[in-house]
């Protein structure tokens, strides 16, 4: 899982296009900022991504570690 988040500044002439398969959302006039919250044992990662303008949410993930596999 890979997060590329570069939407905190201002606006600039040159947009990144991405194969769609790789990036299934983005946004080209959309600013904002991505907050990321780990849960205390460290098993769960939540991303959620904000826009600048009222801070609604625009897209959300979470990523969950599964049990560790023992082999005897």
């Amino acid at each position: 899982m890979i997060a590329t988040v570069g939407t905190g500044g201002r606006s600039s002439c040159q947009y990144v296009h991405t194969d769609p398969k790789l990036a299934p959302i983005q946004y080209e006039d959309l600013f904002g900022f991505l907050n990321v919250d780990v849960s205390s044992d460290g098993r769960k990662l939540v991303g959620t991504f904000y826009d600048n303008d009222g801070r609604k949410i625009k897209d959300k993930f979470t990523i969950t570690k599964a049990e560790a596999i023992t082999t005897k």
